[in-house]
C-alpha cells in the first residue's frame, strides 16, 4: 500500500477515534464494483434496501462517508457501506434493527436541536462538528448516551462495511485474491507446532 495513502486513511479515521479492523469475505465471494460484495445480488440488477426507508439510507450513507471520507481511496459511499450496513441489520434481531433506526432519529433530533435541519441535509462542517462531539463529549455538557452508543455502533458497522469492499480490500489494502477466509486458522506446520519461546538468557 501506498505509505501517504495509508498515512491519509488513518488520519481520517483518527478524527472520530475509529480503529482500522479489517473484516473478513466469505469464501467464494465474487467481488463486482457495482455492489458490495457481502450484498446479493437483486434479481432485478438494481439494489434497494430491505430495512431501512429512503432518508435512513442517506442518513446512513451520510454518516459512513463522514467515518470514511474520500482521501487516496474512495470513500465508504462509493465502497457502497450503506449497502452492507442495510444488509446486515435486515438479518439481526428486531430489537436490535430498532435500537439502530431510533439511533437514526435521534441524530435528526440532535442535529434539529443543534443547527435547525435534519444531519442529512446539514454542511458538512456541521456534521463533522456534532460527529466530534458525539466520539469526544464534552464532560461538561455530555449529549445523551444513546446518541454516543449509536455512533460507536455506526462507526464499528462502517468498517466492517468498508474494508470487506472491493475498494477497501482492493484499493485501500491491496488484497489481490479473489476470495477472504472468515477465519485464520494458522500455521500447519508440525515443526512449527512445538516452538516455544527462548528462556531467561539464551
Amino acid at each position: 500500500m501506498d505509505e501517504h495513502a495509508s498515512v491519509g486513511r488513518r488520519h481520517a479515521l483518527k478524527v472520530f477515534g475509529t480503529c482500522v479492523a479489517t473484516a473478513s469475505v466469505a469464501p467464494g465471494a465474487v467481488f463486482a464494483l457495482d455492489r458490495h460484495p457481502l450484498v446479493p445480488q437483486s434479481p432485478t440488477g438494481t439494489w434497494s434496501p430491505r430495512l431501512l426507508g429512503p432518508h435512513e439510507v442517506e442518513t446512513v450513507a451520510t454518516l459512513a462517508d463522514l467515518i470514511i471520507p474520500t482521501t487516496d481511496t474512495p470513500g465508504a459511499r462509493a465502497a457502497k457501506v450503506h449497502e452492507y450496513i442495510d444488509y446486515v441489520l435486515s438479518k439481526e434481531p428486531t430489537a436490535a434493527q430498532q435500537r439502530f433506526r431510533d439511533g437514526l432519529a435521534w441524530i435528526d433530533r440532535y442535529s434539529q436541536t443543534r443547527s435547525g435541519r435534519q444531519f442529512a441535509s446539514l454542511a458538512a462542517a456541521d456534521q463533522t462538528a456534532i460527529l466530534a462531539s458525539l466520539s469526544q463529549p464534552d464532560t461538561a455538557a455530555p449529549p445523551d448516551p444513546a446518541g454516543v452508543a449509536f455512533f460507536a455502533d455506526v462507526k464499528h458497522r462502517t468498517i466492517d462495511g468498508y474494508y470487506s469492499s472491493e475498494i477497501g480490500m482492493r484499493q485501500e489494502l491491496q488484497y489481490r485474491g479473489t476470495q477472504w477466509l472468515r477465519q485464520f486458522e494458522g500455521c500447519t506446520h508440525s515443526e512449527h507446532q512445538s516452538w516455544q519461546p527462548p528462556k531467561s538468557g539464551e
